[in-house]
């Protein structure tokens, strides 16, 4: 871990703090404040700080409490993090988590010259699967081809699940009919996906 003093020269304890951001530093920071300084102590916690310690409260007990919970905070931290990056059903990660890995690796073929491949593997029928025989079917078949494609991946390789995306299917009146269940019909035909229904009025002007 890092014990940092508020001041450091010309700089702070701040600016270090939100380097340490830009850097994704995953090794907690407690930071050495004065005696009364409420509002430093909430300022370099907002930047991230696993704790703060008054510089004229430093025992040795206080000083080994405060490294236990700062260590103990940042688990905790990168733990969360963690858990909103994967997709609670596969173990992939999700959306989040693969745009930051392509963006890092798009980083590093910039520099080296190299290349990479991003595709994109998508299910068809898989509503169909859903509906004729239930989401937990359909979640058994998600695992299944998930545990495959983990299978023959290798590092640097990254598989994710994408969050959840919706297909908008669209009738007009008249053309393409002249009562609800019709129009609701043309609209699903027109559509893959999920069902997402609109209805609207255009009133003439003028």
């Amino acid at each position: 871990m890092f014990l940092v003093d508020y001041f450091l020269g010309r700089e702070t304890a701040c600016d270090f703090l939100k380097e340490a951001q830009r850097a994704h530093c995953e090794v907690p920071i407690v930071v050495l404040t004065g005696a009364d300084s409420p509002k430093i102590d909430g300022e370099v916690l907002e930047l991230g700080a696993a704790d703060f310690l008054p510089k004229d409260e430093i025992s040795l007990s206080l000083l080994e409490r405060t490294i236990r919970h700062a260590i103990r905070h940042k688990e905790s931290e990168l733990e969360h993090k963690k858990l909103v990056k994967r997709d609670p059903l596969t173990g992939l990660g999700n959306r989040l988590l693969f745009e930051e890995i392509l963006e890092s690796s798009l980083a590093r073929c910039k520099r080296s010259g190299g290349k990479l491949a991003v595709l994109f593997l998508d299910l068809d029928r898989f509503k169909e699967i859903n509906d004729s025989l239930g989401h937990s079917t359909g979640d058994l078949l998600l695992l299944l081809i998930s545990d495959r494609l983990k299978a023959v991946v290798r590092e640097p390789e990254f598989i994710a699940r994408m969050n959840i995306t919706t297909s908008v299917g669209v009738a007009l009146y008249p053309e393409n009919g002249d009562t609800p269940i019709k129009l609701m019909q043309k609209a699903d035909i027109a559509q893959p996906g999920s069902k997402l229904y609109c209805a609207g009025t255009r009133v003439p002007t003028g």
